[in-house]
C-alpha cells in the first residue's frame, strides 16, 4: 500500500517550483508563449450516479465559457483513477483543452473552473495538466 510520507511534500514543492522558474518558449511569429491546460473531469458521482450529458453541457455554459469565451476543445475519453479509500474507479471523462495567455489571471480563471466542478458534482478530485506552448490564431 502507497502512503504518503511527509517529504513527497517537500519534493512536489521543489519541483514546482523549478517549473515555475523555467523560461517560457521561444515562439516565432506570429505565435506568442502561451501555455495550454487539459482539465480532466470524471463523470462518476460518489453515489454511484453519473454528471449527464445535459449537466455537463450546463456547466460548459454557465463555468466555462463565460471564462474563456474565445474557445476551447472537448474531448469525450475515458479513464480510470484510485480514490482516497482506494478503489479504482473505472469512469467516462470529458477533456477541456484551453490554449491561453500564461498570466496569473488564466490560472485563476482554470482553477476557478476546477473548484466548481468538484463542489457542483461533488467530486474528489480534478486532474488539471498545465503545459508551457507556443500560440497562435492563424
Amino acid at each position: 500500500m502507497n502512503r504518503f510520507h511527509p517529504c513527497d511534500a517537500l519534493v512536489a514543492a521543489a519541483l514546482v517550483s523549478a517549473c515555475a522558474a523555467l523560461p517560457g518558449p521561444q515562439c516565432a511569429p506570429p505565435a506568442s508563449a502561451g501555455s495550454i491546460d487539459r482539465v480532466y473531469f470524471g463523470h462518476a458521482r460518489p453515489d454511484g450516479g453519473e454528471v449527464s450529458d445535459e449537466e455537463f453541457q450546463a456547466f460548459l455554459r454557465e463555468v466555462v465559457t463565460p471564462r474563456y469565451p474565445q474557445g476551447l476543445t472537448l474531448v469525450r475519453a475515458s479513464g480510470q483513477w484510485r480514490s482516497s479509500d482506494g478503489r479504482v474507479v473505472d469512469e467516462r471523462s470529458t477533456v477541456l483543452e484551453l490554449a491561453h495567455a500564461a498570466s496569473a489571471t488564466d490560472r485563476v480563471l482554470v482553477g476557478e473552473i476546477v473548484d466548481e466542478y468538484k463542489r457542483r458534482f461533488r467530486q474528489e478530485g480534478v486532474l488539471r495538466v498545465t503545459q508551457p506552448a507556443c500560440v497562435a490564431m492563424s
